[in-house]
């Protein structure tokens, strides 16, 4: 399984599990944390200082018990960068009740230099008394973007197809060939039969028209499909 992404985010769905507390004849039930409706605004992010697309917003649904939540950015590899939690107009950690937030990034690391045009990933995670919840994505850093009617239009992906470079072989190298109506990023991740992430496949920026991505067939640790 798999599925082609054009600058847009997946949202993870909710999940609420009671946590049982007990202290002496008094028992608290407590239900863990959960993230939902995650959305990314500003994605690509520009930050040129045009005053378009400066910043990234990370957009979340906090349900369940009343948490703390951080968001940490990453490099392509995994590796942090940044992070940036929630918090009070006074600056103090914010410890939110169920509701909905916004997190402004300003694509910086955490040295204050500006982050290189590229691919990155954010994470969010909740944490209370009654347990944590996470879930992540990616977004893009692109400082060569300026504001225009082709960037007002939302890209149209088409004609997606897969092609095995010898069919009866498993594990053989697949083709992914698909068509954008105007210049986007594009992400190819491939899923295993449980539904996870086994490896991203494509995550750069094509031009509009026919492109396409040729698969060695094997995960990020080396594994055949």
């Amino acid at each position: 399984m798999f599925d082609v992404t054009v600058a847009g985010q997946p949202v993870l769905a909710p999940f609420n599990q009671p946590s049982q507390y007990s202290h002496g004849s008094t028992e608290l039930s407590l239900v863990r944390p959960s993230l939902s409706d995650v959305g990314v605004l500003a994605n690509p992010t520009s930050p040129n200082g045009d005053g378009w697309n400066d910043w990234l917003y990370l957009r979340y649904r906090l349900a369940g018990h009343e948490a703390t939540v951080v968001a940490t950015f990453t490099n392509a590899a995994g590796a942090p960068v940044a992070s940036v939690p929630a918090r009070t107009v006074a600056g103090k950690a914010a410890v939110g009740k169920p509701g909905v937030y916004w997190i402004r990034f300003t694509p910086v690391a955490s040295k204050g230099r500006p982050l290189p045009d590229g691919v990155y990933g954010y994470v969010l995670r909740a944490s209370s008394r009654a347990g944590s919840a996470r879930t992540s994505g990616w977004f893009f850093v692109d400082s060569t973007l300026r504001p225009g009617p082709a960037l007002r239009t939302r890209p149209v992906l088409s004609a997606v197809t897969t092609s095995s470079t010898r069919p009866q072989t498993p594990g053989a190298p697949v083709w992914f060939r698909f068509t954008t109506s105007a210049d986007a990023w594009v992400t190819i991740r491939v899923f295993g039969g449980h539904g996870r992430v086994r490896t991203v496949v494509y995550a750069v920026k094509c031009r509009a028209g026919r492109n396409g991505r040729l698969w060695d067939g094997r995960d990020d640790a080396g594994r055949e499909r």
